[in-house]
């Protein structure tokens, strides 16, 4: 009885847990080599830990999507450890992208959560992105207290301006153009704040997601917080949340296909 508690509470999407994580298809690395296929993992660097930041190398990315991101030095030198003098990378303070190819920044403002900018790999896949960091959960307990309804209260107002905020930018994309947008959003995937995303995106774990999902906290997650979106024109392969050693998130990891 308690592990059907558990499921009820905790897992979000059964059919991912059942679901074997398994290695690209012959079918999906050819599309990535021909520019129609690409790899995005998401990961926030817990206050900006640039140790965090270069685990994602590990898996070979072709996008990277940071939160809490380290400095842009430290992108810089980040940049070529992952792709060489064929990196580039677009800082916004909080938020960041790394690609293998050129970026050209369309919103780029450290006062704000995220940053935005168009994607051109070297295989010719071309995209919108989006790398985002919502504001942070209210760490309370004392769940009879006013305060902490307030507090919860006045965080989702935070979030749905924030969202809002976001769609601006999601909106301007044309919708023959792909788009990815990615990161920390510091709420489930069914959270009400996050509705508008699903006018023009879709969550990429409840498309093709592959064992346990959740990714906050590294060592126990309950909550999948990290998250990857996508336009229709993509389909997710395969989306996975990896263990990390420096951060306190675990990292998205998205093999995603350009629709025929």
């Amino acid at each position: 009885m308690l592990w059907i508690a558990f499921t009820i509470l905790f897992v979000e999407e059964v059919r991912s847990v059942v679901r074997p994580a398994c290695p690209p298809t012959v079918a999906w690395q050819q599309a990535r080599e021909q520019g129609r296929a690409v790899r995005v993992v998401a990961l926030n660097c817990f206050v900006a830990n640039p140790r965090a930041a270069a685990e994602a190398a590990g898996y070979e990315p072709d996008i990277v999507l940071l939160q809490e991101s380290p400095s842009r030095e430290h992108l810089e030198r980040l940049s070529r450890q992952f792709f060489g003098i064929d990196g580039a990378f677009l800082w916004g303070g909080d938020t960041a992208i790394l690609a293998r190819g050129r970026l050209q920044p369309r919103h780029v403002d450290a006062t704000t959560h995220f940053v935005h900018a168009g994607v051109e790999l070297l295989s010719g896949f071309e995209a919108d992105v989006l790398s985002v960091r919502l504001n942070p959960p209210v760490f309370r307990l004392d769940f009879w207290s006013p305060g902490f309804w307030r507090d919860h209260r006045n965080n989702r107002i935070k979030h749905r301006r924030q969202i809002e905020s976001m769609m601006v930018n999601v909106r301007s994309v044309p919708t023959s153009r792909p788009l990815v947008v990615g990161g920390d959003f510091n709420a489930p995937p069914n959270d009400a704040a996050l509705v508008p995303l699903r006018e023009r995106l879709f969550d990429t774990f409840r498309q093709a997601g592959r064992g346990w999902g959740n990714t906050g906290t590294n060592r126990f997650p309950l909550f999948r917080v990290d998250q990857i979106w996508t336009s229709a024109d993509l389909r997710a392969e395969s989306v996975v949340a990896r263990r990390t050693i420096h951060s306190d998130h675990r990292m998205v990891v998205c093999d995603l296909m350009l629709r025929e």
